[in-house]
């Protein structure tokens, strides 16, 4: 198995609109032990962050992207946790 391999049978991220403690609208998902945010900031661009569940430190925390950008990190951050779980064979 390789992280592609991985990549590909892993299912979408859920993403679904939720709200932070001071009540700031963001998208948010849930996979593995982490918790995934992203802020639309005023000046239209997103802010994610992504914490490891129960962590009050982010382990990723990138301002200025667009929506598909914050997106797409969180998946390659997505695969990344799930490959640790594996042996993996070289791509």
């Amino acid at each position: 198995m390789t992280r592609t391999d991985i990549a590909i049978s892993l299912k979408p991220l859920n993403w679904m609109e939720d709200e932070l403690d001071n009540g700031d609208p963001v998208l948010s998902a849930d996979y593995d032990v982490y918790n995934a945010y992203i802020k639309e900031e005023n000046d239209g661009t997103a802010t994610l962050t992504i914490f490891y569940t129960g962590e009050l430190k982010p382990e990723v925390k990138r301002k200025g992207l667009t929506m598909g950008e914050a997106k797409a990190i969180t998946r390659e951050h997505q695969v990344d946790a799930f490959c640790t779980h594996f042996n993996l064979d070289k791509e």
